[in-house]
């Protein structure tokens, strides 16, 4: 399992994917609610489609930086 920094509880993580209107962005906050939730790295690539080192960098960058930096960049 990931370890999560504690910036938005799973009811705001849910409500910021639901919410958003870009697609990257909600796809980013899904993938972060299914580790905050307490699905492992490996569950979330099956339900996602992403891969485990593209899910490992992706909640490592939101733990060191915030609920910001969600769909705003490329990866």
């Amino acid at each position: 399992m990931a370890t999560l920094a504690a910036y938005l509880s799973v009811e705001a993580l849910r409500e910021r994917y639901v919410s958003s209107s870009i697609a990257r962005e909600a796809r980013h906050f899904h993938t972060i609610l299914l580790l905050a939730k307490g699905y492992s790295v490996g569950e979330v690539v099956a339900m996602t489609s992403f891969g485990r080192r593209w899910i490992e960098q992706l909640a490592a960058r939101y733990s060191a930086e915030g609920p910001e930096t969600l769909g705003s960049r490329l990866n």
